[in-house]
């Protein structure tokens, strides 16, 4: 029996269970769960990697998480925040207001995200700043997008199959 699957951006977890009948009784089980590529870091559901080799404009780095086959990090939580902040401090997150002064969109890949961790004083709506970068303290700032920064891209784990 041939089984075909596709799947992007999941995690799968499933697990195929075979009883023989008669005298040898017995169970094979196999399950498809997840790996990151070679050099990336799971956290979670998802696939971590700093380009510490050089720091980027914010759109260099975006374009280097893309060129990685993964999209510029946006923090979901608290904890994923203070991970992040043990990968690298202070990165660049795909957080701006490009388009609409003062409207700021952070999304990972399409999906939109909610949470948000500005300094007490940010963003501040001065001049050209109108990317975010998340500071030593975890806090996030509006920096111009022309400043040098690494990032951290991710992407969702690859799905593997194991027996």
């Amino acid at each position: 029996m041939m089984v075909s699957m596709k799947c992007s951006a999941c995690l799968l977890l499933i697990v195929f269970t075979v009883i023989q009948s008669g005298a040898g009784e017995g169970t094979c089980v196999a399950s498809i769960g997840g790996a990151c590529p070679p050099t990336w870091i799971q956290w979670g559901a998802r696939c971590y990697k700093v380009t510490t080799s050089q720091s980027h404009t914010w759109h260099e780095a975006k374009q280097a998480c893309l060129a990685m086959r993964g999209v510029m990090v946006v923090p979901h939580s608290d904890e994923e925040t203070e991970f992040l902040e043990d990968l690298q401090p202070q990165i660049w997150i795909n957080c701006n207001d490009l388009e609409t002064e003062g409207v700021w969109v952070c999304q990972e890949g399409t999906t939109k995200v909610d949470y948000r961790n500005w300094d007490s004083r940010e963003p501040n709506k001065k001049g050209d700043e109108h990317c975010a970068v998340i500071k030593r303290c975890g806090e996030w700032t509006d920096v111009p997008c022309t400043e040098q920064y690494p990032t951290v891209c991710t992407r969702p784990i690859s799905p593997a199959l194991h027996l």
